[in-house]
């Protein structure tokens, strides 16, 4: 705040902000508000909030008196210096009829310094009601959200009762156990005819076994030194000798040399 300390208009703004808003903290330049000294003081002041404090926003102002104790505000130093100030300036000087320079170049204009004090900090039953109300309407925007999200479960959990996914689960494992013993049956079939032939194969092998024609009275023919099969009469000249084979043992034989 810039104004007199002795003042009314300190006064007012002090009881105002206590009134409406304690947790505020105001930080008061004294300035002379009057005479001829007052306009270089009110832009020291001006440029030492802007420069070292820095503050929220700034009253510029004073309490009411004739158009010579006001002229200070319509002084072009002064109404430069707030035009130029980079912090949020309101502007209360004087009476709601009283309208200065300062006035116009002012972020904003307060009717009285009392007005000012109201303008900078709402009461504290308006913060609670501003709080009660965006609380009220994040209730609201919750609750909206959870029904949305309700609804969206609702359907999704429609659309799986729809779909059946436990019969369709059960309908793929009775195909797959439909799979497996059509599987194993093939299985089977082919084990099964592997083996006839197998045993095919082996009954053809049983009768073609020499063996088995020897244990039936035959006898194998033999050359005498290696287990050669003499399969004809001209395999072993008249006289020579061979073998005989039969199912108990051999012995050994000659070709009789008188026959052909």
């Amino acid at each position: 705040v810039l104004t007199s300390d002795t003042g009314a208009a300190i006064r007012d703004i002090l009881q105002i902000l206590e009134r409406r808003a304690p947790y505020v903290e105001v930080l008061l330049r004294p300035t002379l508000v009057q005479g001829s000294r007052a306009a270089a003081d009110l832009v020291a002041g001006i440029d030492y909030m802007e420069s070292r404090v820095r503050p929220d926003c700034l009253i510029v102002g004073r309490g009411g008196g004739s158009i010579e104790d006001l002229w200070c505000f319509n002084e072009e130093s002064v109404v430069r210096a707030i035009a130029a100030c980079s912090l949020p300036v309101i502007s209360a000087v004087g009476h709601e009829t009283d309208v200065t320079l300062a006035d116009l170049a002012a972020d904003v204009r307060a009717p009285t310094p009392s007005a000012a004090a109201e303008l900078v900090a709402p009461s504290r039953e308006d913060l609670l009601r501003r709080l009660e109300q965006s609380t009220h309407k994040l209730q609201q925007g919750m609750q909206r959200r959870l029904e949305r999200c309700w609804q969206g479960l609702d359907l999704w959990e429609q659309r799986l009762q729809a779909q059946q996914p436990l019969r369709q689960l059960e309908r793929q494992e009775e195909r797959l156990r439909q799979w497996e013993d059509r599987m194993r049956l093939a299985v089977r079939q082919s084990l099964g005819q592997a083996r006839d032939r197998w045993t095919h194969y082996a009954s053809a092998l049983e009768l073609l076994n020499p063996h088995n024609i020897l244990e039936r009275g035959y006898a194998l023919a033999l050359a005498e030194t290696e287990d050669r099969l003499l399969e004809s009469v001209r395999d072993i000249a008249p006289g020579d000798p061979f073998r005989l084979r039969l199912a108990d043992g051999e012995f050994p034989a000659r070709r009789d040399p008188q026959r052909q």
